[in-house]
């Protein structure tokens, strides 16, 4: 029953962001949702995205987000495609948000 809701969950997120997702609410709802599944693949897809398009147009989400998702792509390519040119790239970004400090420390 639980996957259920999780399938409907990411069929919903994936219609919100094809009709406009302007604010990245559903975009950003979406990779946090394949990344409790451990869908790496599919968030990375997704988080690039979304740090794609904060980087052309200045972010619209809060700097809590946008730290996690550089974090997120910081070990992604760190572990999965072992890109460390990738991961340091985003490690970088990352640093400019002060919500990751603490979490780099552990």
């Amino acid at each position: 029953e639980k996957l259920t809701k999780y399938h409907l969950a990411k069929k919903y997120y994936l219609q919100a962001v094809s009709v406009g997702d302007v604010e990245d609410i559903a975009a950003l709802q979406l990779a946090k949702l394949h990344e409790f599944l451990d869908e790496d693949d599919q968030a990375a897809r997704v988080y690039t995205r979304l740090a794609r398009q904060w980087e052309e147009a200045g972010s619209v989400a809060s700097a809590a987000d946008v730290s996690h998702c550089f974090r997120f792509l910081v070990v992604y390519h760190m572990r999965v495609t072992v890109n460390w040119s990738v991961a340091e790239n985003f490690a970088l970004k990352c640093c400019e948000y002060a919500e990751v400090d603490e979490r780099f420390e552990n």
